[in-house]
């Protein structure tokens, strides 16, 4: 059997640095419509030119608004409350989950945990009301990141179980291997080292069958 090295608050680290990760990944995951190459600049020229309220202008603002994420949370923040408000307005309920889903992805890395976790729930309720299971799927994999954030384990894994079966489904192998890695982090602080050790042997099985060399070393680096 390995043995893992136990020390709580280095796991902690790996396990924030993987759920960045994986949170870049869910983009292409869940097929978001962003064209990744279309620059803030040239989104806020396309909104000053669309200036109807329809859903067009609706999915200019939460493409802005993601634009901006790491440059100007401020205005992030504030085109996706104007989003959310367009799609309330127009009744437009799959933009009310997106909305509500952007919001609380955009207050996690502001360590606001208790707004991002606030949203991210409004988010998954409007989902399953209108049986949108693949939103769903992404927002319980959102507010597992969080509660993993906030140090609470036992209430992360579910969502990030559930999010590998989703990537299962998918064929998604990339993100199969970080939702595993993420399941296995969380055993690893909750002290359940032979479930941890399972997870991470596939995790390292992943990395050597894609070449990623982010989770050979993830996998490694908390085998003992």
């Amino acid at each position: 059997m390995m043995y893992f090295n136990l020390e709580i608050s280095m796991n902690k680290n790996i396990l924030l640095i993987c759920l960045l990760i994986i949170c870049f990944n869910l983009r292409v995951f869940a097929h978001i419509e962003a064209n990744d190459t279309t620059s803030a600049s040239t989104l806020k020229q396309k909104l000053n030119n669309h200036p109807n309220k329809d859903t067009v202008r609706f999915s200019l603002l939460i493409l802005y608004s993601d634009a901006l994420e790491y440059t100007d949370t401020g205005e992030a923040v504030s085109k996706a409350k104007e989003a959310l408000q367009l799609a309330k307005d127009l009744k437009y309920r799959l933009g009310v989950v997106r909305a509500y889903r952007q919001l609380g992805a955009l207050y996690l890395p502001r360590l606001d945990y208790n707004t991002s976790l606030d949203y991210a729930q409004k988010a998954i309720k409007e989902a399953v009301e209108i049986n949108d299971t693949n939103d769903a799927k992404i927002i319980e994999n959102n507010i597992a990141q969080i509660y993993a954030t906030m140090g609470d384990f036992e209430h992360a894994l579910p969502g990030f179980k559930k999010f590998y079966q989703a990537a299962l489904q998918a064929k998604n192998e990339k993100a199969i291997a970080m939702a595993l890695n993420n399941i296995a982090l969380c055993y690893l602080n909750m002290d359940n080292l032979d479930s941890a050790t399972v997870y991470l042997n596939q995790v390292i099985s992943y990395g050597e069958k894609l070449s990623e060399v982010e989770l050979l070393a993830y996998g490694y680096a908390n085998m003992g």
